[in-house]
């Protein structure tokens, strides 16, 4: 009786290993690229390049600067009425 609980527990932490390297190799695996947005929300574009803050220049050297804009295109399917 001994001897099978000896080799049962044995058998019970291998499997355990197994399993667990198993699941750390997939996570390794699973890592993804993300992406990190600023948004400065009310600072109209050209004041911010009339500035040139030097935070930003070094986030738009890595990354980059893109104006944007809301409400859609006029006469477009995704043209937004102001609120």
């Amino acid at each position: 009786m001994r001897k099978f609980r000896v080799v049962a527990l044995i058998a019970l932490i291998l499997i355990a290993g197994s399993i667990f390297i198993r699941c750390t190799q997939t996570r390794v695996k699973e890592k993804k690229q993300k992406a990190v947005f600023i948004i400065l929300d009310g600072i109209p574009a050209d004041v911010i390049e009339k500035l040139n803050p030097p935070a930003l220049r070094e986030i738009s050297k890595a990354g980059g600067f893109m104006h944007a804009y809301v409400g859609g295109r006029k006469k477009s399917y995704n043209e937004t009425p102001t609120i």
